[in-house]
């Protein structure tokens, strides 16, 4: 049975040797405080009035709203508006109350909406008990919880014309909703929009590999993809780039590092200015700003990545893995190695594989010399 290695050639795409140009982002306020609290970036990309909108996200003290034109640098210019609800949680944008989404904040006094026309918040529903502690889009709706164990705590839906659905369950699990397919839930899901009909869901995530759905449903089985260089891949968080190519933040042992590819790949590492855990983290697929801030630096920094059509041009560029392949139909148990075809010593790949078209491939890091073979029943 035929195995081999498949190294980056000629003309693949730019992230294979990603080295971004990193800059100090001044678009908005540095963070006094970064473990504490951080910025919330949300993008409207629809025909009504594209916009940056970046609320901060933790103290009161520090309560602070910024919204900006969108292009490829935005200069955030900070709302001159009524900040009514103490602490922010968290934010989403919806279209609840006009054909065009709008910028939602879930606050320690529930939830509020930003009206553009009056420039100022208003009250979608109030609640000064428990926090509505996490919001997400459904679409035409939110969906949020609120925490602790007070008599609104749980899990609510707000949608156009006042209506409110309510499930008392306590509201201390994560919970995450697809605004494609309006599927929701409680648990730790990570969804993104990546075309106006289709939105990629991780599951497990902050869990070596997790598992991906396209079909907007609940069939999880694919990984997200694998590193090339072999390593683990623990997907905390990731953006949409282009198509079905993502951006991961890659999170273990406190560090978060980042990687692009194609979904169910073979992901590259993007160079990044810090490998400290993230807490701002935004990128746009439609200006390909990606900023990014850690729990230890009080600025933030930005970086603009290349077209997805950009390749590296004629030159040989070795990865950082050797890229091991067979056809899927064949039924393996083991994919094996050596350093020595004499000793007969073979030892178990425990590299993860994944499925890409008809072939199973494993990414291996160069480390030495070695041989491989396969195992069948």
């Amino acid at each position: 049975m035929l195995i081999f290695s498949a190294f980056a050639t000629q003309n693949e795409p730019w992230w294979h040797d990603a080295q971004l140009e990193w800059k100090l982002f001044t678009g908005l306020p540095s963070i006094s405080t970064p473990y504490q609290w951080y910025w919330d970036i949300q993008e409207r990309s629809d025909n009504e009035n594209p916009k940056f909108f970046a609320q901060s996200i933790g103290a009161a003290s520090n309560d602070k709203f910024f919204v900006a034109d969108s292009s490829v640098l935005p200069s955030f210019v900070e709302a001159s508006t009524n900040l009514p609800f103490g602490s922010a949680f968290s934010t989403a944008m919806a279209r609840l109350n006009n054909p065009f989404n709008e910028f939602f904040v879930g606050t320690s006094l529930g939830l509020w909406r930003f009206n553009e026309n009056e420039n100022q918040f208003v009250c979608e529903w109030y609640w000064n008990w428990d926090p509505t502690y996490q919001i997400v889009s459904l679409g035409n709706s939110i969906y949020g919880r609120v925490s602790s164990w007070g008599s609104q705590s749980g899990y609510h839906i707000w949608g156009a014309g006042g209506l409110h659905t309510y499930e008392p369950f306590g509201g201390t699990s994560e919970i995450w909703g697809d605004p494609i397919s309006g599927n929701h839930g409680i648990g730790s899901r990570n969804v993104r929009i990546i075309s106006p009909g289709q939105s990629i869901i991780v599951k497990d995530y902050g869990t070596e590999g997790g598992l991906y759905s396209l079909d907007g449903g609940l069939t999880f089985k694919s990984p997200v993809g694998i590193r090339s260089d072999g390593l683990p891949l623990y997907v905390y968080n990731f953006y949409g780039y282009s198509g079905t190519n993502i951006i991961v933040e890659n999170m273990s042992y406190g560090e978060s590092t980042l990687f692009i590819g194609p979904l169910g790949g073979i992901m590259y590492p993007l160079s990044c200015p810090t490998n400290e855990r993230m807490t701002t983290l935004f990128y746009s697929p439609t200006t390909r700003l990606l900023i990014a801030g850690d729990v230890n630096s009080s600025g933030l920094y930005y970086a603009v990545l290349p077209g997805p059509d950009e390749v590296l041009g004629p030159k040989l560029n070795l990865q950082e893995a050797f890229i091991i392949s067979w056809e899927s139909k064949y039924e393996i148990t083991n994919l094996e190695s050596t350093t020595d075809l004499a000793s007969g010593n073979w030892t178990t790949v425990t590299a993860p594989q994944n499925v890409i078209s008809n072939k199973i491939q494993v990414a291996v890091p160069k480390t030495q010399q070695m041989f491989f073979r396969l195992t069948s029943p």
